[in-house]
């Protein structure tokens, strides 16, 4: 059996020493009934891992990972970042676990002209947290060594204007839109070091987003001939990313 995974930030890291927090501390003690010289590894979500052992304090209950090695991986080739707009809580929490699975750098949650949730409901910073809790645990999961950033949700509009990639592709129900593959080529060859997808709600976009989304320059692509729902899209147009730019 591997041994456990910790996502500890980057400014909790000591040379040698590293003070597990509470969440660490229950699952490691309390779920998995691990003790003192116990194995367990190490990631800070920007792409350092540690094999290290458990030993206990300092305080009462409190456990403290002692490092023994240390690995640096190297960045992904090309950053993904997934811009969807934001679908119903049952579909973004599984979407999020998937986009950590493919290696997406970052997720920008959009309200668009359609989408049903409301950046003025109060309870989107708490779906947000949620979000990142959600992605934490994919990572330790799927053995990753980077974070999936979940970005603070944002209009449409403002994504657009403030985006910050080499490329962007639109996932588009558009009947005149050419197939993924044929745009990708292009892409690929003007060598990019940041990539971005942006994905419609379930209403899809509507024309004035279409025609803001071209003038910031994206590039409307379709994945078939089937009309996908929201998550399926996401899942796909990810996939077929992460094979072309980081293979």
């Amino acid at each position: 059996m591997s041994a456990p995974r910790c996502y500890v930030p980057p400014a909790c890291w000591d040379s040698d020493a590293v003070v597990l927090d509470a969440d660490n501390t229950h699952h490691l003690r309390d779920v998995l009934r691990h003790t003192g010289g116990a194995k367990v590894t190490l990631f800070d979500g920007a792409g350092r891992e540690a094999e290290a052992e458990l030993v206990a304090g300092p305080g009462r209950g409190a456990l403290t990972a002692r490092v023994r090695s240390v690995v640096q991986h190297p960045p992904p080739a090309v950053e993904l970042i997934l811009l969807q707009a934001i679908p119903k809580t049952p579909r973004m929490d599984w979407l999020i676990e998937k986009a950590v699975e493919l290696g997406v750098t970052a997720v920008q949650p959009m309200q668009t002209a359609r989408t049903v949730v409301s950046l003025a409901d109060e309870r989107i910073e708490r779906k947000a947290a949620r979000w990142q809790r959600l992605a934490e645990a994919a990572a330790r999961q799927c053995g990753t060594p980077w974070l999936t950033r979940i970005l603070p949700a944002a209009p449409f509009a403002e994504t657009l204007t403030r985006g910050d990639w080499d490329a962007l592709f639109i996932g588009s129900l558009e009947p005149d839109a050419p197939p993924f593959r044929e745009v990708a080529a292009a892409v690929r060859a003007a060598a990019p070091r940041r990539v971005a997808l942006l994905i419609g709600p379930e209403g899809d976009f509507s024309p004035d987003e279409y025609a803001a989304a071209r003038r910031a320059g994206a590039r409307a692509v379709r994945f078939g001939t089937a009309v996908l729902r929201v998550e399926t899209a996401a899942i796909c147009g990810l996939t077929l990313l992460a094979y072309e730019f980081n293979p």
